[in-house]
This record gives structure tokens, sequence and C-alpha cells, in this order.
């Protein structure tokens, strides 16, 4: 999955990954 997600890289993906950062913080 890590290596789907790096191959589409898109700003959603990245909202998803500040979004579950900010809660895991």
């Amino acid at each position: 999955t890590n290596k789907k997600t790096k191959r589409t890289f898109t700003p959603e993906s990245a909202i998803m990954r500040k979004a579950v950062s900010t809660l895991t913080c």
C-alpha cells in the first residue's frame, strides 16, 4: 500500500496523512 500511495502521490493523500499526524500528535 505504501508503494501505491507513494506512486500516486496526491494532495488528498497529503491531507489525510497530515490529519493522521495531527491526531496522533
